[in-house]
């Protein structure tokens, strides 16, 4: 039952942070991205988003991986893309390298805009090592609240 409640658990995050992007909650409480984040990447904002959903894409070998959200902006460029991760232990330098081939997939596609990567439980030193060398913004629950 345990995998089943992970599972549970991160559609549920992911529902709340899609909800807090589609309905603006972060001009309600006057929040900007960089308040959000580590990694803050310059230039990258909240802005208003024409649609909010998960997305699928293939990596290399044709194996399908899903973005579990895709903030599309009305602005060129400030689209963010979100990793949600809900496990009970620090993500580590395997998750990372994933959400570095999905990253690399989507800009192939066109996809331009800012990358995050959320975990309820935080990261390791490694995860946060790559993340930061990369330039991958990344948050917490301890950072981003819902």
């Amino acid at each position: 039952m345990k995998g089943r409640d992970s599972y549970h658990k991160g559609h549920i995050l992911e529902y709340l942070l899609m909800r807090y992007l589609r309905f603006e909650e972060y001009r309600k409480e006057g929040a900007r991205l960089r308040d959000k984040v580590y990694n803050y990447q310059e230039g990258a904002e909240f802005t208003s988003y024409r649609e909010v959903k998960p997305i699928k894409v293939n990596l290399e070998g044709g194996r399908e991986h899903e973005i579990d959200i895709w903030a599309r902006s009305l602005e060129e460029g400030q689209d963010l893309l979100i990793s949600v991760k809900t496990y009970d232990r620090k993500i580590g330098r395997n998750e990372v390298e994933e959400f570095l081939r999905v990253k690399e997939t989507a800009q192939e596609l066109g996809i331009k805009g800012y990358y995050i990567f959320y975990s309820a439980s935080g990261f390791d030193n490694n995860a946060e090592a790559l993340l930061r060398q990369n330039e991958i913004m990344c948050a917490d629950k301890e950072i981003w609240r819902l």
